[in-house]
């Protein structure tokens, strides 16, 4: 599994629905190792967060599942392309660490609201 660049994600299809200023589309086009690859809602991909550390020390990395929910164009906004993305993350990850009740099931992040070109992608 390689870390890809993310600087070219882009909104790809016909808009599939309109509502106020936000226009709605199937999915995300990026190309990786000189291939076209399409990411559609539902869909799932591995992704690596990084946050920043307290007291200066390096960011940390986090591995995680992500499945892409939401690709909408802003036309108010500027850099109006953005994305909305559910992430998985291992519970041991987690402030509170891997519980007795967790099992073998990755705990859920949560949803986010990102620009496509924050994500990177793992293939």
């Amino acid at each position: 599994m390689k870390v890809i660049s993310n600087k070219n994600a882009k909104i790809f299809g016909d808009s599939c629905g309109k509502h106020g200023t936000y226009t709605f589309y199937p999915g995300l086009q990026f190309t990786a190792h000189n291939q076209t690859h399409y990411l559609t809602l539902g869909k799932f991909f591995y992704a690596l967060l990084n946050f920043p550390s307290p007291c200066g020390a390096a960011p940390k990395s986090l591995k995680a599942v992500g499945e892409l929910q939401l690709v909408w164009h802003d036309k108010n906004h500027q850099d109006g392309d953005l994305c909305s993305v559910k992430f998985y993350i291992k519970p041991e990850d987690c402030p509170d660490g891997r519980q007795p009740h967790h099992g073998q099931i990755a705990g859920e992040f949560g949803d986010l609201h990102l620009k496509p070109l924050d994500i990177l992608f793992n293939i």
